[in-house]
């Protein structure tokens, strides 16, 4: 997948072909039709709040479902994460 990628602080993003894990018990993975870039973002981007690096903007999702991973109840909540390699 395509993802906006922050690797350093007041750098440039960068859009980067990223790989993620298979979902595992009690997580799902959704698919990304639109992202958008906010003002928080950009903030993080600059290292106004320090934060691990790389990170990828998970704020401003259009998503869909997409995949479950083993005995994921239908009523769970959803905690979005991703950490390009």
């Amino acid at each position: 997948m395509k993802a906006a990628v922050c690797r350093e602080f007041g750098k440039p993003w960068t859009i980067e072909d990223i790989q993620l894990a298979p979902p595992g018990p009690r997580e799902i993975r959704v698919k990304i039709k639109a992202c958008a870039i906010c003002h928080s973002d950009i903030s993080y981007a600059d290292g106004i709040w320090g934060g691990e690096l790389p990170a990828v903007s998970v704020m401003r999702l259009q998503e869909r479902f997409w995949k479950q991973g083993i005995k994921l109840p239908n009523s769970a909540s959803v905690t979005r994460s991703s950490s390009p390699s």
